[in-house]
C-alpha cells in the first residue's frame, strides 16, 4: 500500500511540473518582454529505488501569472497636409556692373631735399678755423656782418581826408558806423579838453550847467514820458553844440591869454604874437592831439585845413587871439570830437 501511495504521488508531480512547464511555454509566447520561467518543483526521487517507504515532501508548485497583455494602441494617424506649393519666383537677373578699375598707384616719391649752396668764402673759413682749433690757437674774433637797414617807408597820414588808394581796401573788416556822444558824455569831455571850464553861464549869481538846462531838449529822457536817448545828430544839436563851443572857447582863449605862459591849457608855450608858420603848425598839432586825439607830423595833408582857418580867420579878423578862438571852436564843433 505505501509503495501504491508513493508511486501515486510521483505521477502527481510529474504532472504538475508537466503542467508547469506548458503554462509557462504558453506565457512566453503571449507577452512581448517575456516573463521568467517557473523552476519546476524539484522531483522527489524514487522511493522504490532509494528503498525508502516516505512519501516524499514536495514544494507547492506556484502557479505561472500570466501578466495581461496590452493591447497594442494605435496612435491616430494624422493626415498629412498638403502646402501649396509656391510658385517659383523668377527674380529679374541684375545686368552685370564693371567696377571702374582704381588706375594704378605709383609709389610715392621720397621728398626732395633741396640742395643748399654753401660759398666757397665759408668753406675756406670753416677749414681755417679747424686748422687752427687741431693747432690749439683760439679762431679770430669777426664781427658778425651788418644789414643794411630797411627802406623807409613813406608817412601816410591815416586821417586824411584823401588817403592814398588800396588795393586790399575792400578786405578790411566791417566796422560800425560811429554814433555821438550823449548829453553827459560831452559835457565831462569839454570840460576835461577846456582844463575845467564847462558851458555854463550864471543867473542871479548861480552858475548854471546849460547841458542840464536844456537837456530834454537836446534829447536826454527823463524816464516819465521818454526812456530813449535819441544820439543822431540833429539840427539841434549841433546849434547848441556850437553855442556852447563859442561860448567854452571864447572864455579859455581869453583866460589862457591871461595866465602865464607856462599855465596855460590851450595855447601852452605859445607867442599870440608869432603867427610864423612853424610856430603855427606846432600848436594845431597840438590842439588835435588835444582834442580829436590825431598825432600828425609837420607839413601833413591832415593839417592844412586847420592852417587855412587859422590863416583866413587871422586876415579878417588881425587879431592872432581871435584866430585860434576861431579854430578852438572848428575843433569842438568837428564832427571827430563829438563822435567815436
Amino acid at each position: 500500500m505505501n509503495r501504491f501511495f508513493s508511486r501515486k504521488a510521483a505521477l502527481v508531480a510529474l504532472a504538475l511540473s508537466f503542467v508547469a512547464c506548458e503554462g509557462a511555454e504558453s506565457g512566453n509566447d503571449q507577452t512581448a518582454a517575456g516573463a521568467a520561467p517557473t523552476a519546476a518543483p524539484s522531483r522527489a526521487p524514487d522511493a522504490g529505488a532509494q528503498g525508502v517507504d516516505t512519501p516524499p515532501t514536495t514544494a507547492p508548485s506556484v502557479p505561472p501569472t500570466d501578466a495581461p497583455s496590452e493591447p497594442p494602441t494605435d496612435a491616430p494617424s494624422e493626415p498629412p497636409t498638403d502646402a501649396p506649393a509656391e510658385p517659383p519666383t523668377d527674380a529679374p537677373a541684375e545686368p552685370p556692373t564693371d567696377a571702374p578699375t582704381a588706375p594704378p598707384t605709383a609709389p610715392p616719391e621720397p621728398p626732395h631735399e633741396p640742395e643748399t649752396n654753401v660759398p666757397d668764402a665759408a668753406v675756406g673759413e670753416a677749414v681755417e678755423w679747424r686748422a687752427m682749433a687741431d693747432a690749439g690757437l683760439a679762431p679770430p674774433h669777426r664781427p658778425p656782418p651788418v644789414e643794411p637797414p630797411p627802406p623807409e617807408e613813406p608817412a601816410v597820414d591815416p586821417f586824411d581826408p584823401a588817403p592814398p588808394e588800396d588795393e586790399h581796401a575792400d578786405d578790411a573788416l566791417p566796422t560800425r558806423p560811429r554814433r555821438r556822444m550823449d548829453i553827459d558824455q560831452l559835457d565831462r569831455t569839454i570840460r576835461r579838453v577846456m582844463g575845467g571850464m564847462g558851458w555854463t553861464e550864471v543867473r542871479n549869481g548861480v552858475e548854471v550847467n546849460l547841458f542840464v538846462d536844456l537837456a530834454a531838449t537836446l534829447g536826454k529822457p527823463d524816464y516819465v514820458t521818454t526812456t530813449y536817448e535819441s544820439l543822431d545828430a540833429t539840427p539841434t544839436f549841433q546849434k547848441f553844440l556850437n553855442d556852447a563851443a563859442r561860448s567854452v572857447c571864447d572864455r579859455r582863449v581869453t583866460a589862457d591869454a591871461a595866465a602865464p605862459i607856462e599855465q596855460r591849457v590851450v595855447l601852452p608855450n605859445v607867442d599870440l604874437a608869432d603867427v610864423d608858420s612853424a610856430a603855427v603848425d606846432r600848436t594845431l598839432m597840438r590842439l588835435l592831439l588835444r582834442t580829436h586825439g590825431r598825432r600828425l607830423e609837420f607839413n601833413a595833408p591832415g593839417l592844412r585845413p586847420w592852417r587855412w582857418l587859422f590863416d583866413s580867420s587871422l586876415h579878417v579878423t588881425q587879431d592872432p587871439l581871435r584866430a585860434w578862438e576861431t579854430v578852438c571852436v572848428g575843433l569842438l564843433s568837428h564832427p571827430d570830437f563829438y563822435t567815436y
